[in-house]
């Protein structure tokens, strides 16, 4: 299913100014999954923009936190521009947000209105005090694709904000670097994804294990990847273990399948766990094991 959020980048008849975050309230996203397009258009008239940013956010009211953002720097003005190959997590009922630090955005004065506050709140967590302007739509698109109940790790959430909430050591990072994680899982729905750390571009994948509770009775999680080259992805989504019931209380299984082990990536990924067959309930852990810089 094809996912699309933001009131759409065309040729406005106002403009709206920089150094604010804007969550706008057009056309909130329709699934969960990820982000890989966005557009914006901004104004000819004034400075060219820059340190532009856009991405995901939540709320209601007057409170918003960011959930996840893209950085696209200085962009061309005066036409809609476009930027391929991101990787932005979404979630059904999102809306757009985005900063810029130079330059004017378009907009109408129509639509459902658009949120604001001074000063880039991307990272910032939840923020209170945003205030309306009704009868509103920014010049901003973005568009990507269905992936089910999108979900993070504790620490992996933690490693996307602006600053990290407090250093995780070996959990995170060594001579040989060390990824270890959780999710707590409730009800969690089959062909559900979670997100369980990065293998960057040179990194290769040593071993892994997933530990966890008795999670159902006859629920699956196997561990592999995903990651864009040329915008189209190039993950395998079993990489380093392929299906395996998880139905014993401290079950220990190793990641070690044959091609994985040694595994090389030439692009950023993302590690994922996916479950399969029915909901699972409980600890699911795991630890990750690469070699690289």
């Amino acid at each position: 299913m094809a996912i699309d959020i933001g009131g759409g980048a065309t040729n406005r008849s106002g403009w709206s100014d920089a150094l604010r975050t804007f969550i706008d309230l057009n056309n909130p996203a329709n699934a969960d999954g990820i982000l890989d397009t966005f557009e914006v258009y901004f104004d000819s008239a004034g400075p060219d923009p820059t340190g532009v940013i856009v991405g995901t956010a939540s709320g209601s009211g007057t409170s918003y936190a960011t959930r996840d953002s893209e950085t696209l720097g200085s962009v061309t003005k005066g036409s809609k521009q476009t930027f391929t190959g991101k990787n932005c997590a979404v979630q059904t009922g999102d809306y757009f947000a985005t900063y810029w630090e130079t330059g004017y955005c378009e907009r109408d004065s129509s639509g459902s209105g658009y949120y604001y506050k001074d000063g880039n709140q991307f990272g910032a967590g939840t923020q209170a005090y945003y205030t309306l302007a009704s009868s509103r739509t920014l010049s901003v698109y973005a568009t990507g694709t269905e992936r089910r109940c999108l979900t993070y790790g504790a620490n992996y959430a933690k490693s996307l904000a602006a600053y990290m909430t407090y250093p995780m050591g070996p959990e995170w990072n060594g001579n040989v670097k060390c990824i270890h994680d959780s999710y707590e899982a409730a009800s969690l729905a089959a062909g559900s994804v979670i997100y369980a750390g990065k293998l960057y571009a040179g990194e290769v994948y040593l071993i892994g294990w997933i530990f966890a509770d008795d999670l159902s009775s006859a629920g699956t999680l196997k561990l592999g990847d995903i990651g864009l080259y040329d915008g189209v992805d190039t993950g395998d989504d079993d990489r380093y273990l392929t299906a395996t019931v998880f139905t014993t209380a401290g079950q220990f299984t190793a990641c070690s399948r044959d091609i994985g082990l040694g595994y090389k990536s030439t692009v950023d990924r993302d590690f994922i766990i996916t479950t399969a067959t029915e909901q699972m309930t409980g600890t699911i852990e795991w630890i990750i094991l690469k070699g690289g810089f």
